[in-house]
């Protein structure tokens, strides 16, 4: 928060979630997290529900920015 304060900078998340399919990234003001989806009660970690009740929430907030890729393994393993 500091240097978001020194350079006058707003204070954002990043979330990137990955699966064998596909990879969602999410940008977040800290502000708007904070409001919206964090917890009310104190964790020594915040997280970042994946269920599908908030990621339809994710998708209509127009306050989150998104990126999704999906994966085309065309020669991927051993």
């Amino acid at each position: 928060m500091a240097a978001c304060e020194y350079f006058n900078c707003e204070p954002w998340i990043g979330i990137y979630v990955e699966t064998e399919k596909y990879a969602d990234l999410y940008l977040i003001s800290l502000e708007h997290y904070e409001g919206c989806y964090k917890t009310k009660e104190d964790k020594a970690i915040d997280d970042w529900k994946m269920n599908d009740k908030y990621k339809e929430a994710y998708r209509k907030d127009e306050d989150i920015w998104k990126i999704h890729l999906d994966f085309d393994l065309i020669k991927w393993g051993f």
